[in-house]
């Protein structure tokens, strides 16, 4: 009888099953730290305790294969803190979208001299029956103070502090559209502009805390005759409190992206890659982040 004879029928694939690493069952187990914590914060919403669950449960049975039929992400942010002149805060993200795995954390810096900076600490995605890809960049981030491993940034977290704001997208959660939608029946018309202050999008919400409104105020730059919709995916800017004339990554064209092409295409916030725009009540649009340095002025 041969060895293919002898072994189990039930015994899953090298390609049906995710090819990890040390270094990846550190990334993939504080991971699973995160979501954990998250399960357990005071903010979390009983709606989105339903995607979180069902995140770790796609982490906690790899090296197998979990499916997932549709698109779903948990991203956290942390709150600002102050270190000397400049301010920094973190997020982290768990990503799953079919049977890919995408782990990733950054953050945001910003000093009054010089201005604001997106960077990106680390970045993992995984398929079954591949090597994951994994890119860390804390040798380049020597200007964040608090910048450290993924593992022991999970480590460090604790959820009780004020100041972190937690994002769910899960298009297989109905309950999430539910939550979301507005008690009143006064939602402005498809072409009304809407007011900064009005309900944004969990990807507006991240840009929202890139902005630096009295640095905008004093600079006054607006943006003049903007597209009308996100040269990306073509949504009416209409009706968005925010949008990002940007780079794209790996290319030099700049593109006018909405929230969420701004995070899954371009490069970054800051002088040279991208500009924040956000809309004021006269429905001018206001940049409020990725002003020019001070010396170079």
């Amino acid at each position: 009888m041969s060895d293919e004879q002898n072994e189990p029928e039930d015994q899953p694939s090298e390609t049906e099953q995710f090819l990890l690493n040390p270094r990846d069952e550190a990334i993939v187990g504080a991971a699973i730290q995160l979501l954990q914590k998250i399960i357990n914060a005071p903010f979390t919403r009983r709606t989105e305790l339903v995607s979180v669950a069902k995140a770790l449960q796609v982490l906690a049975a790899l090296p197998a294969a979990a499916t997932l039929d549709q698109r779903l992400e948990v991203s956290l942010s942390g709150p600002r803190r102050w270190f000397g002149e400049h301010e920094i805060w973190h997020w982290w993200s768990v990503e799953i979208t079919d049977q890919s795995i995408s782990i990733s954390s950054g953050g945001h810096f910003y000093r009054k001299s010089t201005g604001g900076d997106s960077f990106t600490s680390l970045q993992w995605r995984a398929e079954p029956g591949f090597e994951p890809d994994c890119s860390t960049y804390l040798d380049q981030l020597q200007i964040v103070d608090d910048a450290k491993p993924f593992p022991e940034e999970v480590a460090a977290l604790d959820l009780a502090e004020p100041g972190f704001t937690l994002t769910v997208e899960d298009e297989g959660n109905p309950l999430l559209a539910e939550q979301d939608e507005e008690p009143d029946t006064d939602e402005p018309e498809e072409n009304t502009p809407v007011r900064p202050d009005q309900q944004q999008s969990p990807a507006e919400q991240r840009l929202a805390k890139l902005a630096d409104e009295a640095e905008a105020r004093r600079q006054g730059q607006t943006y003049a005759n903007p597209s009308d919709n996100c040269d990306l995916c073509g949504c009416s800017l209409a009706q968005r409190a925010f949008f990002v004339d940007a780079r794209l990554r790996g290319q030099i064209a700049f593109a006018c992206l909405c929230a969420e092409c701004f995070f899954a295409e371009a490069e970054g916030i800051g002088w040279g890659k991208g500009q924040l725009y956000q809309r004021q009540p006269d429905g001018v649009w206001l940049m409020v982040a990725g002003f020019k340095p001070q010396d170079q002025k």
